[in-house]
């Protein structure tokens, strides 16, 4: 966050309005649907790296 001046604060309320502005992609997925991945990927990761650790500490 620190490298890109905090571009996720910075540019909050255009990634918002471009999110629910409805434009949807002829060959690909929306952008709502592409933050809904990402998120999921992320919390999927973080949940197999969690059980890991707890593994590795009991």
């Amino acid at each position: 966050m620190l490298m890109t001046r905090f571009l996720q604060v910075r540019h909050l309320k255009d990634m918002m309005k471009q999110m629910f502005d409805g434009c949807n992609s002829e060959e690909g997925i929306s952008l709502f649907q592409a933050l809904s991945l990402a998120l999921s990927g992320r919390g999927g990761t973080g949940n197999i790296a969690g059980v890991a650790t707890a593994v590795f500490w009991m």
